[in-house]
């Protein structure tokens, strides 16, 4: 009796254990699941930031743009009222004598023969420009999808502007003018080739080598004359002159800078350095 029941214990000691361990594995899986589901919600997390801050980058750069354009229109509108209009000359139309209906002249013969030699070329025309436009079809690269995937920081505009940008807020000041002026080179003409100058102009005029902020600057209105970075330009300008012991033309420079832009930051910057100025020179 005693033997029995020993035996029955163990059994339920071996089947409690087997339990017991079959809910350990069910409990490891689940905590691997969990744990891969958090993995992949955070990579999911970090893609949506990544795409969400080339997004704002994107937007910064169309803002930019537009408040070159609203700068330049308006110097267009302010050029437009100085100017007077014409006024308007109305001639009478000379009379010409009408032919009688139905008489053809030896005018209508020539043109009627040149309006058929054109309707010719013009069918040849329209062939050969068939032909150009088969031929471009035929050297179209098939795999398209590459030209519209992501780029690499490489050869993105935007990435590599703001990756100098971050260098030149953190006062990396080396790396960040190596950065900026490999961007201007790369791409001069872009929307935020005149910030990237502005930059480079600032860097140089902090490390006090002024006469090489000044041509910096200067590039600005020079290459980029409708960009939002005249006012900040012609500032920088001002204050170059200024290091350079040109107060005259420091002045002469902020006062058209006042007078340009008196809404924008720069003018406004501009107006408490001209009374600084002027104190100076008298």
């Amino acid at each position: 009796m005693l033997a029995h029941q020993t035996i029955r214990a163990l059994c339920l000691v071996l089947v409690l254990g087997q339990v017991a361990c079959m809910s350990n594995q069910s409990t490891e899986r689940a905590l691997t699941a969990i744990q891969t589901d958090m993995q992949d919600l955070m990579d999911s997390h970090k893609a949506m930031i990544q795409r969400f801050e080339s997004l704002r980058d994107r937007i910064e750069l169309v803002e930019d743009r537009l408040a070159g354009v609203v700068l330049k229109r308006r110097d267009a509108l302010a050029v437009r009222r100085k100017q007077t209009r014409p006024a308007l000359v109305i001639r009478p139309v000379p009379n010409r004598p009408e032919r009688p209906p139905g008489s053809i002249t030896q005018r209508d013969l020539r043109r009627l023969d040149q309006d058929g030699a054109g309707t010719m070329d013009l069918g040849v025309a329209r062939k050969a420009s068939k032909r150009r436009g088969l031929q471009r079809v035929k050297k179209t690269p098939q795999n398209t999808l590459a030209q519209g995937g992501p780029r690499s920081a490489l050869d993105d505009p935007i990435a590599a502007f703001k990756n100098a940008e971050r260098l030149f807020s953190g006062r990396n000041q080396s790396s960040a003018l190596a950065k900026l002026t490999s961007f201007v080179g790369r791409w001069p003409r872009h929307g935020y080739a005149d910030n990237a100058l502005i930059y480079i102009g600032t860097i140089h005029f902090r490390q006090a080598q002024y006469q090489r902020a000044l041509t910096t600057f200067q590039r600005v209105l020079k290459h980029h004359p409708g960009g939002n970075q005249v006012p900040s330009a012609l500032l920088m300008i001002g204050q170059t002159l200024d290091r350079l012991g040109r107060t005259q033309q420091a002045i002469d420079t902020l006062s058209r800078l006042r007078t340009m832009f008196p809404a924008t930051k720069a003018g406004q910057r501009a107006e408490k350095t001209l009374e600084r100025l002027r104190v100076k020179v008298k």
